[in-house]
Parts: structure tokens; sequence; C-alpha cells
């Protein structure tokens, strides 16, 4: 009975050490896991760093193009009021610009009538002179044939009191 009892005894520990060996395996395995648990946890944690650190840097740049678009923002605004005072001035100029245009017209128009009738006038006065001119040398030619008479009058009383 004693070597039964051995056996018996030697199989519970064989038993106890092949338990021992699962546990310890067991153990080992969960240890094992618990390992690469942790790994990953620290993969996941790093790259939830540099993920916030992204977002981080993405929120930087974020307001930093805010900042920009502000004030690109304000500058277009304070171009377009540059460019409505412009407008307001290039208008402002364009209006007296026609109101010279129109005055300078008018002053044109009223010194063309002004020529017109002063030419008028000069060719009236034109054809008056031509006229008188015409006149005189008629009387001219009158004057001339009668002076000839005359001379040939005189020539002739000449040379009749000659005679005589």
């Amino acid at each position: 009975m004693h070597d039964s009892r051995t056996i018996t005894e030697g199989r519970d520990v064989e038993r106890d050490a092949i338990n021992h060996s699962d546990e310890f395996l067991k153990q080992l395995s969960l240890e094992e896991e618990n390992y690469n648990i942790q790994l990953k946890y620290e993969e996941v944690k790093r790259k939830l760093e540099e993920i916030e650190l992204q977002n981080t840097e993405l929120e930087n740049q974020l307001v930093t193009q805010e900042d920009t678009l502000q004030k690109t923002e304000l500058q277009f605004k304070q171009k377009l009021t540059e460019y409505d005072a412009l407008a307001r001035q290039l208008e402002a100029a364009l209006e007296d610009g026609r109101k010279q245009l129109a005055e300078e017209l008018g002053k044109i128009n009223s010194k063309e009538r002004s020529f017109q009738l002063k030419i008028l006038d000069l060719e009236n006065e034109l054809r008056q002179k031509k006229k008188e001119k015409k006149e005189l040398s008629k009387r001219l030619d009158s004057v001339s044939r009668l002076f000839f008479h005359i001379k040939k009058l005189d020539v002739c009383t000449e040379i009749t009191f000659h005679l005589a």
C-alpha cells in the first residue's frame, strides 16, 4: 500500500506540477498578453500625443489663418472705401469736365456765330467795294475818255488858234 500511496502521491505531485505548470503557463501567457497590451497602450498613447500635437499645430494654423483672414478682410474694406472715394472723385471730375466742355462748346458756338456774322459782313463789304470799284472804274474810263476828248479838243483848239 505504500507503493500505491507513493504512486498516488507521485500522481498528485505530478498533477500538482502539471497544474502548477498550467498555472505558470497561464501566468506567463497573461504576463505576455499584459506586456503586449502595455505595448499597444504605449503605441496608442504615443499616436494620441502625436495627434494632439498635430491638433495643436492645426489650431495654431487656424488661428493664424483667421488672423490673416481678418487682416485681409480689413485691408479689403479699406481698399473698398478708397475705391469708393476715388470713384466719387472721378465722378465729380467727370461731371466738372462735362460742364467745362459744355461751357467751351457754348463759347466756341458763340465765336463761330460771331465769325460767321463777321464773314457775312466782310462779304457784303467786299461786294460793296467791288461795286464801288466797278463804278469808279467806269467813272475813270469816262473821265479818261473825257480827258482824251478834252485834250483832243485842246489840240484842235490850239491848231485852230494857230491857224487863225
